[in-house]
């Protein structure tokens, strides 16, 4: 049998058995027809994706799609956008240019499915909140002014035009779409159960192929782009490092971190708590099967957020510490348990060569950034500095994404890039004190979002923002946006009542 046959027939049968799992697990606020349009539309692109042979046809079949599938409803497209936007891996290509242009700019899956969902929708908005309504507008509109003001720098207008281009895609449509369109409580509910659903196939994936020491993706990349994407087999402590669609199993665990983060609002409302159970268990099986320490702390950031946020939270925080100090001498005194120890980050021995690479970056990192503090370089990379953090690779990874925003923006990039994230993140906090203690499921949302977002700003000081890194914390700023507009409301109209 051709491997990407079996490929395809092993990637069918886990992602079913997980969409059979969800099945039995929905909330009341989902119905069992619309699962199977969002199930059904996934699948499309994925088979479509092992039949094409080839990127373009791929790119153009799911184009018309979503252009005569999807109904022309905003608020659907948004959705079916949160159900899709990771269904397959990226592969970015160049749109062949035309009167001496070499190419228009690199289209890849994600930023096709923008332009095919979300374009549409972010013209047609009219009566949600106009641009600037929302505290938030400002400091996103800034930020990437400033990176598109900045990309003309030592480069040619056609390629900072592209680069702008680019960032308006990436970053405004999604955020001002999500922002807007999820305007009220039920939206939100659908778009975390949507958001859920596309990733979850990927947890089931992740552990198959650590057990069977097989990435599956592989075979795809063959056929649709002629050679491999990725970082090849990457093995540690004897065990392969699962990766999924992604670039990377750092990329996968950050997607889990997210994933379980949804799942802590959604888990009440599912009345089969047995099925909900087993979904979390297998994305943390896939946390684990990652091998990423990074995500191994952004869980552990994730999940103190959340318990403090609720009830008794120095109680429960300290609970569960005293848990976690009586657990790692217990699995010391195991195989399988000790294994584990030695991949922990600042305890663990394994590979500990990439904490002290990340230490050697941050100091290099600070000395560059001092030679041009306001608005970074273009030409931070050929320093002496960067050059000495060379890999075997022949590259230079620039494994913190704050770094990565620094070095080329300098202080006013950093500076606006933190207000976005540390920015809602406050303003989720408090206005949690501020909701009626009647809107349990309002205040339990923002709690999600308040510990998802914590830890994203946790798990992205150990990575770069490659792949689909940038593509999910860009749609939950938007939704966490739309959460505090819906917050405020629901404040004001209680306000109003009284």
């Amino acid at each position: 049998m051709p491997e990407l046959l079996r490929t395809l027939i092993v990637i069918s049968v886990l992602s079913a058995a997980t969409f059979w799992v969800i099945a039995k697990a929905l909330p009341d606020f989902l119905t069992v027809k619309e699962f199977k349009r969002w199930v059904t539309a996934w699948f499309t692109i994925v088979i479509t994706a092992f039949i094409s042979h080839n990127i373009w046809l791929f790119l153009a079949i799911t184009a018309c799609f979503c252009f005569v599938r999807i109904a022309a409803e905003p608020k659907l497209r948004i959705i079916y956008y949160l159900v899709l936007f990771c269904a397959v891996p990226q592969y970015p290509v160049e749109i062949p240019g035309l009167l001496g242009i070499r190419y228009l700019f690199n289209i890849d899956y994600p930023r096709l499915l923008i332009i095919a969902l979300l374009l549409g929708p972010f013209f047609k908005n009219h009566s949600n909140p106009r641009l600037f309504a929302l505290s938030s507008d400002r400091y996103i509109v800034l930020f990437v002014c400033l990176m598109s003001y900045l990309s003309f720098r030592d480069n040619t207008f056609t390629n900072a035009l592209r680069e702008s281009i680019l960032f308006f895609l990436s970053i405004i449509v999604p955020y001002y779409t999500l922002s807007r369109y999820l305007s009220d409580i039920s939206q939100l509910n659908r778009a975390f159960i949507a958001m859920f659903i596309g990733l979850s196939p990927f947890a089931l994936v992740g552990v198959f192929e650590t057990l069977r020491h097989w990435h599956l993706y592989n075979a795809l990349a063959q056929n649709l782009v002629g050679s491999e994407v990725g970082g090849g087999y990457d093995i540690r402590s004897g065990g392969l490092r699962a990766s999924a669609i992604f670039q990377g199993p750092i990329v996968l665990g950050y997607v889990m971190v997210i994933g379980f983060g949804l799942l802590l609002y959604l888990k009440p409302l599912i009345k089969n708590q047995r099925m909900a159970n087993m979904m979390g268990l297998t994305i943390a099986a896939c946390l684990l099967a990652s091998m990423a320490r990074g995500p191994w702390v952004g869980f552990v950031s994730l999940y103190l957020a959340y318990i403090w946020t609720g009830r008794e939270a120095v109680k429960k925080t300290a609970q569960w510490a005293l848990v976690g100090l009586v657990l790692l001498p217990v699995l010391s005194l195991t195989s399988v348990g000790d294994k584990f120890i030695q991949l922990l980050p600042f305890i663990g021995s394994t590979r500990s060569d990439t904490v002290d690479y990340r230490s050697r970056l941050f100091e290099n990192a600070w000395i560059v950034f001092q030679r041009h503090p306001w608005f970074g370089s273009t030409t931070f990379l050929d320093t002496p500095e960067m050059e000495s953090m060379r890999q075997g690779e022949g590259i230079i990874d620039l494994v913190n994404t704050f770094i990565q925003i620094a070095l080329p923006y300098g202080v006013f990039g950093l500076f606006l890039f933190l207000t976005i994230f540390l920015g809602l993140l406050f303003r989720c906090y408090f206005i949690l004190k501020r909701i009626p203690r009647d809107e349990v499921n309002l205040i339990r949302m923002g709690r999600a979002l308040f510990a998802i977002l914590s830890a994203i700003l946790t798990t992205i000081t150990t990575m770069s923002s490659i792949n689909y890194v940038p593509t999910f914390y860009w749609a939950l700023v938007g939704i966490i946006a739309a959460y505090l507009n819906v917050a405020e409301k629901t404040i004001r109209l209680n306000s109003a009542n009284r």
